[in-house]
């Protein structure tokens, strides 16, 4: 998850094929075989975004979590690592969820404040980001990633 130096998340909407319900997630997406979970975060904001991790932060694992859901009327069980990475605000050259063979939803870039974040009617991925991000003691984050699933 991107945040900038005011702290707003950079999040970008997808919408699911069937229902056509949207929702706001960090980019990111599933691990390949033989691929641990930073080098995915890495691939991942190249395919999604465009952008080489390596020029805009340093990531760090802050939660991690089980999610079972439905997409194009598929059923999806999954483990996720969230990763903060501290970085200035920018705009990516290009959004989309998945690659360009799998790409499967357009998707709009955004950043959100924290105040957004809250007062949003909108489904955003995970549930409660804003209260999460304010409990998170980013001056320590030493500590393993917390486990948030619901």
């Amino acid at each position: 998850m991107f945040v900038d130096g005011e702290g707003a998340v950079f999040l970008m909407r997808v919408v699911e094929p069937q229902s056509k319900q949207g929702w706001w997630i960090t980019p990111g997406g599933g691990i390949e075989d033989g691929e641990t979970s930073a080098a995915t975060l890495r691939r991942e904001t190249a395919e999604e975004l465009g952008i080489d991790l390596a020029q805009i932060g340093a990531p760090r694992a802050i939660w991690h979590r089980n999610v079972a859901f439905k997409w194009g009327g598929q059923e999806f069980t999954q483990h996720e690592t969230f990763y903060l990475v501290d970085c200035e605000r920018f705009d990516p050259p290009v959004c989309q969820d998945g690659n360009a063979k799998d790409s499967f939803t357009a998707s709009e870039p955004r950043w959100w404040t924290m105040d957004e974040l809250r007062s949003s009617s909108e489904n955003i991925a995970p549930d409660g980001l804003a209260g999460l991000l304010e409990g998170l003691d980013r001056a320590d984050l030493s500590q393993p990633p917390a486990d948030i699933t619901a």
